[in-house]
């Protein structure tokens, strides 16, 4: 007499990041990290989601150029946009 695989009837979902979050198509880009930004849990290699669309605010985190490199960096108070 055989067992039945008690995992038989399981089905593993791929993960889809559009199910977690929503994206725009024409305003949403994903970007892997270069450096680390420890104060607020970017390590360097991270898959970071970037909505053109939203009006950086102080305090967010941006991504900006500096000597043509692009870098995160926070938007301070008196610095707006």
């Amino acid at each position: 007499m055989a067992f039945q695989n008690p995992a038989q009837n399981y089905e593993e979902k791929q993960l889809n990041l559009g199910d977690m979050i929503s994206l725009s198509t024409y305003s949403t880009y994903l970007m892997r990290s270069a450096s680390d930004y420890p104060d607020v849990g970017i390590v360097k290699g991270s898959l970071l989601t970037v909505d053109c669309s939203l009006t950086p605010q102080n305090g967010n985190i941006i991504i900006t150029t500096v000597n043509d490199e692009l870098v995160l960096r926070r938007l301070s108070p008196g610095y707006g946009l």
